[in-house]
């Protein structure tokens, strides 16, 4: 089962930043859903502008969200593949997080954001980070019981004994 990104139910629980982190683009997405659509429940909001991390440019994103919407409402920005952009304009990004624009919302989904960066601090003191990495093979192997992960040759051959009520013969 995916994992589930709870954002929260109230809308004091929306924030104005979040950096949706992991290496899978589907889960990336995955956890961008949840807050699209408590935004526009809480505060509705208006549809969000994608743009490609590649080639965004700053002031195109800054101005969007720094911008009030005649018909009420918070401008949302998601930033896909958001690592280019961020390497870029890390500076500024630091400044803007610092003191956001209340009226707009950047979601910034990048694979990677290491937690002993000043702009992962920022984000994650105003806003939100979310880490939506893939379950590792040691978490996967834990999660699943024993008995499915590696039945032994002698348990398998018993149960098969046990169902068709022959029992078993040994070769010598």
């Amino acid at each position: 089962a995916l994992p589930i990104y709870a954002v929260g139910k109230e809308a004091s629980d929306v924030y104005c930043i979040y950096a949706v982190v992991g290496s899978d683009r589907f889960l990336r997405h995955q956890a961008i859903e949840p807050i699209i659509a408590q935004l526009e429940t809480t505060m509705e909001s208006l549809g969000p502008l994608r743009v490609d991390g590649a080639s965004a440019e700053l002031a195109e994103v800054l101005d969007e969200l720094r911008t009030m919407s005649l018909l009420g409402g918070r401008r949302t920005v998601i930033v896909d593949d958001a690592d280019p952009f961020i390497k870029n304009h890390r500076k500024a990004l630091e400044r803007y997080c610092s003191n956001p624009a209340e009226q707009g919302c950047l979601i910034l989904a990048c694979s990677t954001m290491p937690k002993n960066t000043r702009l992962y601090k920022i984000i994650n003191e105003g806003g939100k980070a979310l880490s939506c990495d893939p379950p590792t093979r040691r978490a996967i192997s834990l999660s699943t019981p024993r008995s499915i992960r590696s039945p032994t040759r002698r348990s398998a051959m018993d149960s098969t004994s046990r169902q068709t009520g022959k029992g078993t013969r040994t070769i010598s």
